[in-house]
């Protein structure tokens, strides 16, 4: 263990400058043995996401070609798991039951697991269709996007979101697209591969952590209206304060290239 510690030791004395995501991590550099000068907070590079804008007209040009009905809810749920599914159809069959005229969009992670979706999940008396086969006029409540490239433009057109592999134990999947377009944001309590970004926007009031069918329905059923309204507003703000870490790091590359020529 001595001999381990040696050799880590050596590496993090050959390196100029560390460039973290967070405090945190700040901190456990400093605990290992870091200089706290040689360790700068730069940020997360993925917050500089940066989609494209639709104006108005094409939002609703893309939503009459998705077949969403003018003044309906839409909810997305984004890069969702076999597993959760299930919770999904649940909420949303309740919320429809509660009187809400909402539309449910499926995006798996891994569409081929999906393949058999219509005879595993019972959907009742819901119309679901396939964004691959829809066709131009046709009516449906639940859509399944197994499509590649355009789930950044569903989150634009949706107003609320759910990001999967949250609800079972996978990690989470990147909640940044629709936090980009200011909506409300939902997810499990199963966000280890997005902890610090979860985290911070959940206590920025910006996402909501969902654990039961309960609480998902309330999201599908738009229950709290103006505090979803709210939470679309915090995510963006919080969002634009999380960005700038591109520039971060140029700077102190440049920093260091410059005392390495002089």
């Amino acid at each position: 263990m001595s001999r381990f510690r040696g050799l880590t030791s050596l590496l993090l004395k050959n390196v100029t400058r560390f460039l973290v995501q967070t405090t945190r991590d700040r901190e456990r550099l400093e605990g290992v043995g870091v200089p706290p000068s040689k360790i700068e907070v730069a940020g997360n590079l993925k917050c500089e996401t940066c989609l494209p804008v639709l104006t108005a007209g094409e939002l609703e040009a893309f939503k009459a070609g998705l077949g969403i009905p003018v003044g309906s809810k839409v909810v997305v749920g984004g890069s969702i798991h076999l597993g959760e599914e299930a919770l999904l159809l649940d909420a949303f069959r309740e919320a429809r039951r509660r009187g809400c005229d909402v539309r449910l969009i499926l995006a798996p992670r891994h569409p081929e697991k999906f393949e058999n979706i219509e005879s595993t999940w019972p959907a009742g008396d819901f119309v679901f269709r396939r964004r691959t086969t829809l066709e131009p006029g046709q009516v449906w409540d639940i859509l399944l996007l197994d499509t590649i490239g355009e789930l950044a433009r569903v989150y634009a057109a949706c107003d609320a979101a759910f990001i999967g592999g949250s609800l079972i134990p996978w990690g989470g999947q990147n909640l940044l697209e629709p936090v980009f377009y200011g909506k409300p944001t939902a997810f499990g309590p199963h966000m280890e591969n997005f902890a610090a970004l979860a985290e911070t926007f959940v206590e920025g009031g910006g996402a909501k952590i969902v654990r039961t069918t309960e609480d998902l329905t309330e999201i599908f059923a738009f229950t709290h209206q103006a505090e979803l309204d709210e939470m679309g507003r915090r995510a963006r703000t919080i969002l634009l304060s999380l960005q700038g870490a591109t520039e971060r790091a140029l700077a102190v590359m440049n920093l260091i290239m410059g005392e390495t020529h002089d």
